[in-house]
Parts: C-alpha cells; structure tokens; sequence
C-alpha cells in the first residue's frame, strides 16, 4: 500500500491511495550432458497489480521470462 502526502492538482483532486499486489514463481533445471557440458534453463511468471484512488490509474501487468546459461570452463 502506497500513500502520498498531497493530492497532485495536475491529476486529481483526491489524495491518491495504491494498493499493490505482486506474486511470482521461477523455476529452473540444471541439464548435465556429456557431449554439451552443464547448462541450465529456467522460466518465471510475475503478476503484478495496482489499484489506485485515482480512477484513471491501473496498472496490471504480465511477465514471463524464459533464459538458458551454458557453463564454459577453460
């Protein structure tokens, strides 16, 4: 929850009041392989919401990241 001290005229009269929600998972798998050495994969999802006094303002939001990482030894 975030609260701001004054209202901002330029955007409303109203004192704006957030109230923010967040989840997320990441998962990952690390893959040994004889021919490819070590890499590692790994996906994530993040929600992220935001409701707000001032009824112009939402925020609502999606992500999701996939990445791999290969390991190099030399």
């Amino acid at each position: 929850n975030s609260s701001y001290d004054t209202p901002d005229v330029f955007v409303s009269s109203l004192e704006r009041e957030d109230d923010e929600y967040s989840a997320g998972v990441t998962l990952g798998y690390n893959f040994k392989s004889d021919w490819m050495g070590d890499f590692v994969a790994t996906t994530g999802y993040q929600y992220r919401d935001v409701k707000s006094t001032i009824e112009n303002y939402t925020y609502n939001n999606h992500r999701v990241m996939i990445s791999f990482a290969k390991e190099f030894t030399y």
